[in-house]
């Protein structure tokens, strides 16, 4: 996989993250997403790191 492929994927699953997010409540409205709250494209990845077999984990910012 290269670095574009791994790019594209990990959008992906943010932006289905986004998509279910902008349907549930939440009770802080500072991380309300969508439609009035964080959008899709403040959302930073900073760091992505390997934490054992197949297992990823993304370290993401918001960039307000």
């Amino acid at each position: 996989m290269t670095r574009i492929q791994l790019g594209a994927s990990i959008a992906m699953h943010f932006w289905r993250f986004v998509e279910k997010a902008m349907t549930s409540s939440t009770t802080c409205s500072q991380w309300k997403v969508g439609n009035g709250g964080i959008e899709f494209d403040k959302i930073v990845l900073v760091g992505l790191y390997s934490l054992g077999s197949d297992v990823w984990q993304a370290d993401i910012a918001v960039d307000f």
